[in-house]
């Protein structure tokens, strides 16, 4: 429960910046999220990937349904080679779930580089050498 926060907020946030900035505004959806709730570096790429992978397909797909695939239908037998408009839409939100990953990544390795208190270390040797570098 506490991740669906971050992960409905990433999805309000390429939806939103998805109507009027390129399509990688994703990434910068995914890392504005992730650094303001300052999730930790591993779930924040899994959950910037559900959310971005969610909301480019969902659009993907309402989208395509609204024309019957017809433009699907010859996308993918351009591109990939196949009649497959599902193929096609799946690509497109894994594109899509891969740079809300990243992003959200980014997003949260920058937040600990900037706060490197507020994010816990697995490896002790790691927090003795950073609670070290911030007494100097």
């Amino acid at each position: 429960m506490r991740h669906f926060i971050p992960c409905l907020l990433t999805v309000g946030l390429t939806y939103a910046f998805g109507l009027f900035l390129p399509w990688w505004s994703v990434a910068l959806a995914a890392c504005l999220a992730m650094a303001a709730l300052r999730i930790r570096p591993w779930p924040s790429f899994l959950l910037g990937f559900l959310a971005a992978f969610t909301c480019w397909g969902g659009w993907t797909l309402a989208r395509s349904l609204s024309n019957e695939h017809i433009l699907a239908h010859r996308m993918s037998a351009m591109i990939l080679g196949l009649d497959n408009p599902w193929l096609l839409i799946g690509l497109t939100a894994a594109i899509g779930g891969l740079m809300g990953g990243l992003g959200g990544l980014c997003g949260s390795l920058f937040m600990a580089l900037i706060h490197p208190s507020t994010h816990e270390f697995e490896h002790s040797e790691t927090q003795s050498e950073v609670e070290e570098l911030t007494r100097q």
